[in-house]
């Protein structure tokens, strides 16, 4: 993802609120571009942008914000490491149409949106890994967040 489009800072810090209050760390950032996760919460936050160098580490919390749409869904499961919570941020099926737009305008980076492999409905979401799914909300209009692991 290229910030140097104008809506991309604003919906990526949109993403960061709706995650927060789910992030224990340590945390590994799936796709974190260039550590703003980190940067916003003022901790460290390991970034892995590169899936196939995923090495093994000790985090309590997997974050993929604006990252699944991006993935084949049958690697998913393999991608994340075993952590006690996975973070989800995601454009809902709903939006494309309204991104698509965007992106004509320049608004935003036409090329991350191409990239996009599949959207995800809560149904969808549901059973997307090992960890059951135990918070779910729309923000945005056209964003979701889920989150799986143990009750907190």
């Amino acid at each position: 993802m290229s910030l140097e489009y104008p809506l991309e800072r604003v919906l990526q810090r949109r993403r960061f609120d709706a995650a927060k209050e789910w992030l224990v760390p340590p945390i590994l950032d799936i796709g974190g571009n260039d550590g703003e996760l980190g940067d916003y919460l003022g901790v460290d936050v390991e970034v892995c942008n590169d899936v196939q160098w995923l090495r093994a580490g000790r985090w309590k919390t997997a974050v993929m914000l604006a990252t699944v749409e991006h993935i084949p869904v049958n690697s998913l499961p393999l991608v994340v490491p075993r952590v006690e919570r996975i973070v989800v941020t995601t454009p809902t099926p709903g939006s494309h149409a309204i991104l698509r737009l965007w992106s004509l305008l320049g608004l935003l980076d036409a090329e991350n949106l191409n990239e996009h492999r599949q959207y995800f409905t809560r149904a969808g979401l549901e059973h997307l890994f090992r960890l059951p799914m135990i918070a779910y909300r729309r923000f945005d209009v056209f964003n979701q967040l889920a989150v799986y692991g143990e009750e907190p």
